[in-house]
C-alpha cells in the first residue's frame, strides 16, 4: 500500500543546504502546491458557485415575489372593480324593482250578491278575474287562502256554478298545461275540513302546505286571500276561496296584469307562509329570522313606484311581515295622511272581539 511521506521538522538539519535536498522532496513539494491549489479552486469554484446558485434562487424568490405582488394588487383592483360593479348593479337594480313597468295594469275586481248586479253595472268581478288568472297561467300557480269550498254543497240556483267553474279551472290547468300549482292555507279543522282542497292533493293537481297557525302563534289563522300566476299577475283581495264569496257576499279585491315588480314583492308574502308550513313545520320555537330572500325593500316610506302612483304591502302578525309594514302600520299610515276624507267599508266595526271562544270589549287608553 503506497502512502505519502510524512515531513516534520526533525527529519531536517536547520544548516542543510538546498542542494543537499533530494529531488523526491521537490517533487513531493510541489505536488503538494498543486494539491492545495487545486482544493483552493476547487473550494472557490463550489463557493461561487454556492453563492451563485444561493443569488440565483434569490433573484427567483425576488421575481416571484413581485409577480405574486402584481397579481395581488390586479386581483385587489378586479375584486375593488367587481365590487364597485356590483354595488353598482345592486342600486341599479333596485332602482328598476321600485320602478314598475308602464304596463301595470290594476282593476278593483268585486263580488256583488246574486239578484242585486243590476245596481253595479259595469262591474269587474271576482269570478272573472280568478278565471282569468288560473287559464292564463303559463308555468305556476300559487294560492294562499282561509278555507276552500267552492264545489261542496254549491248551490246551482244561486250561481253556485261560479265555484265549481273554478275549481275544474284549476285542475285543467294541471291536466292540461302541467301548471304547477302550490296551495298555502290552514290546517283543516271540523268547522273547515276543506275536502276540495284534500281532493286536489289527492288527486295530484296541486302541492298543498298546511300552516297550523295555533301551533305557529299560539291562536289565528291564515285570512290572506292571494292567487298569484307566473311572475306577472296576481289577485288579492277579501274573497274567501268559497262559491258565496263569488255570488252571495259582497267582496272587494284587486287585479294586477302584467306587472312583475309588484307581482315579485307580494309573491314573497306567500313564500314567507310556505316557509313557516314547509320548512319550519309550523314550528317557530328557536325561530331566528326568515331568510334574506323574503324581505321585502319596499313600505310606507319606499313606496314601489306604479304608473303615476305608488304602493306597498303588508302583512300580520309582526313576525310574518320582514322588511315590510304589518297591517297596524299601514292602516295607521293610510288614516294620517289623509287630507280631506275617510271612506270605510269593512264586514264588522265594532270595538270588540267578536270572532272566539270569548268576546272581550276593547276600552280605550
Amino acid at each position: 500500500m503506497e502512502t505519502s511521506p510524512i515531513l516534520s521538522t526533525k527529519d531536517f538539519n536547520t544548516n542543510t543546504s538546498i542542494q543537499d535536498v533530494p529531488q523526491s522532496l521537490f517533487d513531493y513539494i510541489e505536488q503538494e502546491e498543486d494539491k492545495q491549489i487545486s482544493e483552493k479552486f476547487n473550494a472557490g469554484f463550489l463557493y461561487d458557485s454556492f453563492h451563485n446558485k444561493q443569488n440565483k434562487d434569490k433573484m427567483i424568490s425576488n421575481v416571484i415575489c413581485y409577480v405574486l405582488g402584481i397579481l395581488a394588487i390586479v386581483v385587489v383592483a378586479i375584486v375593488a372593480s367587481f365590487s364597485v360593479v356590483l354595488s353598482t348593479r345592486n342600486a341599479r337594480l333596485l332602482a328598476e324593482e321600485g320602478n314598475c313597468e308602464s304596463t301595470c295594469r290594476v282593476q278593483i275586481v268585486e263580488s256583488i250578491p246574486d239578484g242585486l248586479l243590476e245596481l253595479r253595472p259595469g262591474t269587474n268581478y271576482t269570478y272573472n278575474s280568478w278565471m282569468d288568472i288560473i287559464n292564463g297561467a303559463k308555468s305556476s300557480l300559487k294560492l294562499a287562502h282561509f278555507y276552500s269550498n267552492l264545489v261542496n254543497d254549491a248551490v246551482p240556483e244561486a250561481a253556485g256554478y261560479q265555484g265549481n267553474d273554478v275549481h275544474n279551472a284549476l285542475i285543467s290547468a294541471k291536466r292540461d298545461r302541467n301548471i304547477d300549482i302550490e296551495i298555502v292555507m290552514n290546517t283543516p279543522t271540523k268547522q273547515f275540513p276543506d275536502l276540495d282542497t284534500v281532493k286536489l292533493l289527492n288527486d295530484k293537481i296541486a302541492k298543498v302546505y298546511w300552516l297550523d297557525w295555533a301551533k305557529a302563534f299560539k291562536s289565528g289563522i291564515i285570512h290572506t286571500k292571494l292567487m298569484i300566476a307566473d311572475d306577472d299577475a296576481f289577485y288579492l283581495g277579501s274573497a274567501n276561496m268559497d262559491w258565496t264569496s263569488l255570488s252571495q257576499v259582497k267582496e272587494l279585491g284587486i287585479h294586477v296584469t302584467n306587472c312583475k315588480c309588484l307581482t315579485k314583492d307580494v309573491t314573497k308574502v306567500y313564500e314567507t307562509y310556505r316557509y313557516v308550513a314547509r320548512d319550519l313545520q309550523s314550528d317557530m320555537n328557536g325561530f331566528s329570522g326568515f331568510p334574506q330572500s323574503l324581505f321585502s325593500s319596499f313600505k310606507d316610506t319606499n313606496r314601489l313606484k306604479i304608473n303615476d302612483g305608488s304602493a306597498f304591502f303588508s302583512s300580520s302578525p309582526r313576525i310574518m311581515a320582514p322588511g315590510r309594514n304589518d297591517d297596524l302600520e299601514a292602516l295607521l299610515h293610510v288614516l294620517s295622511n289623509s287630507t280631506s276624507q275617510i271612506n270605510v267599508s269593512v264586514m264588522d266595526y265594532l270595538p270588540l272581539l267578536k270572532y272566539g271562544d270569548k268576546k272581550q270589549i276593547l276600552e280605550r287608553d
